[in-house]
């Protein structure tokens, strides 16, 4: 138990950084949408030890954000 809190630390860090650095400009919503993307994101991360399905995952929701905008 105490192992995987300390393994989810540094993580959880990054997270808090990540939401506070995003939270002067952002909007609520979408501050809360991002914030649940990056913690899902850092959870792979720690559990996988690779950055691959996050690269991946990244470029696909800007991918389908750039979508969004141009069929909108």
């Amino acid at each position: 138990m105490r192992t995987q809190r300390v393994r989810l630390s540094p993580g959880g860090i990054t997270w808090i950084a990540f939401t506070v650095a995003h939270a002067l400009n952002w909007p609520l919503g979408s501050l809360l949408q991002t914030a649940l993307v990056a913690a899902v994101l850092t959870v792979v991360y720690l559990r996988r030890r690779t950055l691959v399905p996050v690269a991946g995952a990244h470029v696909l929701v800007w991918v389908f954000a750039a979508l969004g905008q141009f069929y909108a």
